[in-house]
């Protein structure tokens, strides 16, 4: 599993520790849906993808646990790459990439 070790909100760039490996990922738009329930994160999600150029990637902030289900599937459906989910105490955090 990842850990979430630093994030700056001044330039959208999340860094994030696997195993070994540190990733980093520059984020061209944020997605809040925390607090939403199914199925609204992923139609905020499809809409903001829909204004987004290939090759750019999105974080998508949720609560709700069935968003480990849906965006995966929204992913695969919609032919998108989910580069990475992070959980935390407090949050679901889902970077995807559009193809």
């Amino acid at each position: 599993m990842a850990k979430l070790i630093a994030k700056s909100t001044s330039v959208n760039l999340i860094v994030i520790i696997l195993e070994e490996y540190i990733i980093s990922i520059k984020a061209a738009e944020r997605l809040d849906v925390s607090g939403h329930k199914c199925p609204i994160p992923v139609l905020r999600l499809r809409r903001a993808m829909e204004k987004m150029s290939v090759g750019e990637c999105l974080e998508l902030k949720a609560t709700d646990p069935m968003t480990m289900i849906d965006i995966p599937n929204f992913c695969r459906e919609t032919e998108q790459k989910l580069v990475h989910t992070t959980e935390t105490d407090k949050h679901i955090i889902f970077v995807i990439e559009k193809c």
